[in-house]
């Protein structure tokens, strides 16, 4: 099978042992083509150690692979803490009890 986009191989193995579709030959990952940017091919073993397609059940998992999911989670939580934190300063600010609720449990003013 040959994929024209960029992959993250070890989000791409538990996307594909969440999908209990990791084919039992392991999964295998050809170099980038120098003509293009992302081409690559990915394939399986078989039982003679022989080189095989993948099935069709993780073909999928392959297709529907979003290498950028990871990044944008971070990108998100990060920016969540940012919102979570303003709004606890907010608070204590303003609530001298809450105040001393986050000195006790985050250590700080």
């Amino acid at each position: 099978m040959r994929i024209s986009k960029p992959l993250n191989p070890g989000q791409l193995v538990q996307e594909l042992e969440a999908a209990s579709a990791m084919p039992p030959g392991g999964l295998m990952l050809s170099g980038i083509y120098p003509d293009t940017e992302y081409d690559q091919d990915i394939w399986t073993k078989d039982d003679e150690g022989e080189q095989a397609d993948l099935e069709p059940d993780a073909q999928a998992v392959v297709l529907a692979h979003d290498w950028t999911k990871q990044s944008r989670t971070v990108t998100f939580e990060d920016a969540e803490d940012e919102e979570r934190l303003a709004l606890v300063n907010e608070r204590a600010s303003e609530d001298p009890a809450f105040a001393a609720l986050v000195e006790l449990t985050l250590g700080r003013p």
